[in-house]
């Protein structure tokens, strides 16, 4: 068992020096988020594995904001959401690229 968990350790310290960011490492797990997080973030669950620890914490950001709206101002997230989910690829390109110069 102590060679396992060296060898563990070896590998992780290894990693950490040339770069590359250990799969622990990438954020909490979809298993690790509490059931509020993952009912509003349920649409990622998919995907969750493979985002960077950057995008979950912000999606995690994003979720407990959510949590803290009333009523009205989660359903105008939510519309607001369906909109854009309507948008074609330009639009949302589009959009994105304004929204990326509001905040210069």
């Amino acid at each position: 068992m102590r060679s396992l968990a060296r060898h563990i350790g070896i590998a992780t310290l290894s990693a950490c020096l040339v770069g590359i960011t250990p799969a622990f490492a990438a954020g909490p797990g979809w298993n690790q988020l509490s059931p509020t997080e993952q009912r509003i973030l349920s649409p990622h669950q998919g995907n969750w594995n493979s985002y960077s620890a950057q995008k979950k914490q912000k999606l995690r950001y994003g979720a407990q904001r959510y949590q803290n709206l009333n009523k009205q101002q989660k359903q105008n997230v939510q519309q607001q959401h369906q909109n854009y989910k309507k948008l074609s690829p330009q639009e949302k390109k589009r959009l994105r690229e304004e929204y990326k110069r509001s905040l210069r």
